[in-house]
């Protein structure tokens, strides 16, 4: 479960989220760095950079540096390593929590094809490989379930609006 916010730094908004998508979807937030997601038993699944709709150019101040280190963190599953997925998450609190992610990694890659995610770039559909995807609160969610391997009911309370076309990533040519 997500603390509460007592920084500032983050968007209050998404850290109440956090702990009304369920008592499993956990998160730690360290300031100036991406969230580490992992499961209640405190396994990481996923690294993701949370951005507010506002932020227009999200990987501005993302050095290849950082994003090469966030991209290469890796777990243990079992008796096997396995790279953790890494996203970039832009949020809109004023649209039933919509989402629009972007892979980061072959890991995000990965499960986003596993998931059947595809990105609209310049109109087309394509596969999400560096492309960003436009999903509902619901859909970011269930994926956040399926990776921690939970199973069990998505709280029907979750947003199920798409972000606004005209603020997205992958609109812009």
């Amino acid at each position: 479960m997500a603390n509460f916010e007592r920084s500032g730094w983050r968007d209050q908004w998404l850290s109440s989220r956090h702990r009304i998508w369920g008592p499993g979807i956990c998160a730690s937030d360290i300031d100036w760095m991406p969230y580490a997601e992992y499961t209640d038993g405190g396994q990481p699944v996923a690294v993701c950079d949370y951005k507010h709709k506002a932020a227009t150019e999200p990987l501005a101040h993302a050095s290849r540096v950082s994003i090469g280190a966030m991209a290469n963190l890796w777990t243990m599953r079992g008796s096997f390593m396995k790279k953790l997925a890494y996203w970039t998450v832009r949020y809109w609190p004023d649209h039933d929590g919509a989402v629009e992610v972007l892979a980061m990694n072959d890991s995000a890659s990965a499960d986003a094809i596993a998931m059947g995610w595809r990105g609209l770039h310049r109109g087309h559909s394509v596969p999400p490989v560096a492309t960003w995807i436009s999903l509902t609160e619901f859909q970011w969610v269930g994926y956040q379930y399926r990776a921690r391997g939970y199973f069990h009911a998505i709280p029907a309370k979750l947003g199920q609006e798409m972000p606004p076309w005209n603020e997205l990533m992958g609109s812009r040519s």
